[in-house]
């Protein structure tokens, strides 16, 4: 389980705590553990998923009932991540356009 891998003072509640609606009715901003988890999906009625983690692949639940956008960035201050802002940004907008809300996650 992801949670093993965690400091023991952080387990995956923790990190849950911190999935915020950050433009209203549109965009998410969370971790990993949201995008993989189908009650919030389903509750926050997300249609979209941008990760933009290197480390983490899509759970098969995100996969199954949101459209996913997988941007592999390695999680680095070296990491330049202007070539795929058009990419992503076509992708949120595609989501707003349709009348979806997006989750947009790293790690």
């Amino acid at each position: 389980s992801a949670a093993r891998l965690l400091p023991p003072m952080w387990g995956e509640e923790h990190y849950r705590s911190f999935g915020t609606e950050i433009v209203p009715a549109a965009l998410y901003l969370s971790s990993r553990y949201e995008a993989g988890d189908a009650a919030f999906l389903k509750e926050a009625r997300i249609s979209h998923v941008l990760n933009v983690a290197e480390e983490v692949e899509p759970a098969e639940v995100t996969k199954a009932t949101c459209e996913v956008l997988h941007i592999p960035l390695r999680d680095s201050p070296r990491t330049d991540p202007a070539p795929h802002f058009a990419k992503a940004a076509a992708f949120l907008d595609s989501a707003k356009r349709r009348g979806g809300r997006a989750l947009l996650h790293c790690t």
